[in-house]
């Protein structure tokens, strides 16, 4: 991953080896805090690992995660939401590894980004050369920046409860806001190793500029993030 890419075009699946739910489907509307590993596939090949930790602390939600997808290393990932899940801050920071015959070396990216109510102000550093990008956002978007699956956390509580037909509005930071719809819910029970957790199924069409495309997104009992499908 690097701030270049966009993860709404990264195919991939992402399995959370989390302890079992005990509320009933669909009756938890915010998240149980807690860690969770995330298991990364891509075509069906294991390439990485993302721990995820969600927190609450005073007013606010934050979400922390570390982790390595391919050959990217995601060294620190903290995004903080308040209660009514509006977006304050996030911090990215991540390290590249060099591909065979370059000869700049990893190469090392951060991203730091302050929210308004309806504006992300985005100061990206790659290998120290910084840069800087606002974007206009709609209030309570969902932050999901490009290949940390950590951020899906929030769209799988905000999909707690959801109905046929709503609408998220959804931000690929320092790129664009996508808006998401739900096209179709169905309960599913996912394998894990730790057990069987029982799931709400989303499918969500993601209306993409460069086209749409459709992905699913399984939520368990406890409001978090079980599964993602793209």
């Amino acid at each position: 991953m690097t701030f270049r890419r966009c993860c709404h075009c990264t195919a991939a699946l992402v399995l959370a080896l989390a302890g079992l739910a005990v509320a009933p489907a669909g009756a938890q509307t915010d998240p149980v805090p807690g860690q969770a590993t995330f298991t990364v596939f891509v075509r069906g090949t294991d390439v990485g690992r993302e721990q995820v930790n969600v927190a609450r602390a005073g007013s606010q939600w934050i979400i922390t995660s570390t982790g390595r997808l391919g050959d990217f290393t995601l060294n620190r990932f903290e995004l903080v939401y308040a209660a009514d899940w509006q977006p304050i801050e996030l911090h990215v920071e991540g390290t590249q590894a060099a591909k065979p015959g370059e000869k700049d070396g990893a190469q090392k990216s951060q991203l730091d980004t302050s929210f308004s109510l309806t504006s992300a102000i985005n100061e990206i550093t790659l290998n120290g050369a910084k840069s800087a990008k606002t974007d206009v956002i709609s209030a309570r978007t969902i932050v999901l920046p490009s290949n940390v699956f950590a951020g899906y956390e929030v769209l799988a509580t905000r999909l707690t409860n959801a109905n046929l037909g709503a609408e998220f509005q959804t931000y690929v930071a320092a790129n664009r806001e996508v808006t998401v719809t739900v096209k179709g819910i169905s309960d599913e029970a996912v394998t894990t190793p730790s057990g069987i957790i029982n799931t709400r199924k989303y499918e969500l069409l993601v209306n993409d500029p460069g086209g749409p495309f459709t992905m699913t997104v399984s939520v368990d009992e406890r409001a978090r993030l079980a599964r993602i499908d793209m």
